[in-house]
């Protein structure tokens, strides 16, 4: 359901990896101190977290466009931006030579109501904070930098990055504008700017601001960056029926759920499984499972506390490739008592 956006970060974190180890030998000898070799280290740095960014949404609007089976399923924005794309290619497709498209491709998507994938990737500019928010505004994501600031894990980052408390994090964030949080963002465009345009500068940034600031906030931007995708795409699941829900299961305790009339393909792996409670989607993970008997389930849940006294506050969401011999006949379900 979920694991296809999570290929991206793996990639990224490679990346990273690699040019940390790069950054290493350089300050080993072992590659020599170069104008070259920092600039390597700058368009590399700056070229991951882009390509990172483009994957991460390609993959959102590819899984949408998937799996909608009606135009009305695509969110308002994303049909919206698509139809201002597709008219302005269409009057000017010299300004789209490399997204590698055809005329009848953009016109046979809008008569069949289809949204044109690749020109949705179409974005002003470097990815600086304000880039950024309009790009996933425009696709229906809303508020993305305040989102991250209000993160768990960019408090976390920042507290451990300041030596203060979570606490104290979040206070001091919601203080700050978004050029002062995401200023390592900026840096990190200006110097790659420098380096592109072949702009005369003295300003190189010592390597480990390089390695210990920028890389490990490029890491955890991204992760909240996967967070908020995630987040979004498991609403939209949810919101157009596009998982299976079991109407019968009790809950045991504060991760412990039995699920009534499906057997689950459980292989080990720890599977996605959505949480609806009180109106709001967590993205909660199965750690693990016992089949007593025919139909009949328990599944450890992490990523969000159940209160098994109130079963009715809570609905449960599966991938239906995780489940064999589930029934979607819900006068079926009703009628069958939970034992």
């Amino acid at each position: 359901m979920l694991n296809s956006f999570k290929i991206s970060l793996k990639q990224l974190d490679a990346q990273l990896n690699e040019i940390v180890n790069f950054i290493d030998s350089i300050n080993s000898s072992v590659i020599s101190r170069s104008t070259v070799s920092y600039n390597a280290v700058i368009i590399s740095l700056y070229g991951c977290y882009e390509n990172y960014v483009n994957s991460l949404i390609g993959e959102l609007i590819r899984q949408i466009s998937d799996s909608s089976s009606d135009y009305n399923e695509i969110p308002t924005d994303m049909i919206i931006r698509n139809l201002n794309l597709s008219s302005d290619f269409l009057n000017a497709p010299q300004r789209y030579k490399n997204f590698d498209l055809q005329n009848e491709d953009v016109i046979n998507n809008i008569y069949s109501g289809r949204i044109t994938n690749k020109l949705l990737l179409k974005h002003g500019g470097n990815l600086s904070i304000t880039v950024l928010s309009d790009y996933m505004k425009n696709l229906g994501i809303k508020n993305v930098a305040q989102s991250i600031k209000n993160s768990d894990d960019y408090h976390k980052y920042y507290s451990e990055k300041n030596m203060i408390s979570v606490e104290n994090a979040k206070t001091y964030l919601n203080g700050l504008d978004n050029n002062t949080v995401f200023a390592s963002l900026d840096d990190i465009i200006s110097q790659r700017n420098a380096i592109a345009h072949s702009w005369k500068s003295d300003e190189k940034v010592d390597y480990s601001i390089i390695k210990d600031e920028w890389i490990k906030f490029i890491k955890i931007f991204c992760k909240c960056l996967y967070n908020i995708v995630i987040q979004f795409y498991s609403e939209w699941l949810v919101k157009h029926n596009k998982l299976f829900c079991p109407l019968k299961f009790q809950i045991y305790g504060s991760s412990i759920v039995g699920f009534f009339d499906v057997i689950p393909h459980w292989n080990g792996n720890k599977e996605t499984i959505l949480i609806k409670s009180n109106d709001k989607i967590h993205v909660g993970k199965i750690m693990n499972v016992k089949i007593f008997e025919s139909h009949k389930a328990s599944m450890e849940i992490e990523g969000c506390s159940l209160q098994k006294e109130k079963p009715d506050n809570y609905s449960f969401y599966f991938d239906k490739a995780f489940l064999e011999g589930y029934t979607d006949n819900i006068k079926q379900l009703e009628e069958q008592p939970a034992t």
